[in-house]
């Protein structure tokens, strides 16, 4: 799905300019901003035994460093950068 802003424009204006910004006629464009998104599906199932031995793989492997996910952005307790 296409993502747009419009800034700057008066409430008035924004169903005309939105049609304008998706290429529709303005009385579309209701029926262009609520259809649904097809989605693609997948024809393969996942292997949930594959995924859980890759899990357990991983977990077996040797920590290179102990600090917490904030220790390592910078963020002290409070939250803010350090």
């Amino acid at each position: 799905m296409k993502q747009a802003t419009l800034e700057n424009i008066k409430g008035r204006d924004l169903p005309d300019q939105w049609a304008k910004r998706l290429g529709v006629r303005p009385d579309e464009l209701v029926n262009v901003t609520i259809e649904p998104v097809a989605t693609k599906k997948v024809g393969k199932k996942f292997d949930r035994k594959a995924i859980e031995k890759i899990v357990e793989e991983v977990s077996k492997l040797p920590v290179l460093d102990d600090r917490t996910a904030d220790e390592i952005l910078g963020y002290d307790e409070n939250g803010l950068p350090t």
